[in-house]
């Protein structure tokens, strides 16, 4: 399977209109995620994993949960936005490299589109793990993440799609003695593998 950057895989979802489709088709192969994400501010239906450390659980870990939970937020406010030009600061701090690009690139996208998630959608973060970082980075998690909670509208307001369940994968690195997302994918999966 092709690697899918987070990002693109957002835009190429809703691009194609296929979300339902995509989503309700048990014998599918693993595809980009339909939906990154879901929650503008953290809230009460929004679960995240705490980020606040176990006694024997690695600091870096810790670290990790916080800038996905962060990245959650952003990118569900932008989703509801419908996309953008550029990314706001908050998202900007969270990401570096050609995963920022890839990021940026699809929320022009989606500005362009018109499509947006209403402005009720909501995400669950079912687990987080650490996993095996890529070459040259610092850190991973691998996140399983419902978003079904997330229902895409087009230009018109008209459904066009949901959101599904996804494995998020990302790897980090050390920017300004902060975690940053340097590199990241996610795909649709019937069952998150841990």
């Amino acid at each position: 399977m092709d690697r899918k950057v987070l990002a693109t895989a957002i835009a190429v979802a809703v691009i194609g209109s296929g979300l339902t489709a995509c989503g309700n088709d048990p014998e599918a192969s693993p595809s980009p995620a339909t939906s990154i994400s879901t929650a503008t501010t953290p809230t009460p239906t929004t679960a995240t994993p705490s980020a606040t450390p176990t006694p024997s659980e690695n600091p870096l870990f810790t670290e990790a949960k916080a800038v996905h939970a962060l990245y959650m937020a952003q990118i569900l406010s932008l989703e509801k936005a419908g996309g953008a030009e550029t990314l706001p600061p908050g998202l900007e701090a969270l990401v570096t490299g050609k995963y920022r690009k890839d990021v940026q690139d699809a929320y022009r996208k989606l500005k362009s589109i018109g499509s947006h998630a209403d402005s009720n959608s909501t995400y669950q973060v079912k687990w987080i793990h650490q996993s095996q970082p890529k070459p040259g980075t610092t850190f991973a998690i691998r996140a399983c993440v419902d978003a079904s909670g997330v229902t895409i509208r087009d230009r018109s307001g008209n459904i066009s799609g949901k959101g599904t369940l996804r494995q998020d994968d990302f790897s980090l690195i050390r920017r300004d003695n902060r975690l940053v997302i340097a590199d990241g994918d996610s795909i649709r999966v019937k069952k998150c593998s841990g």
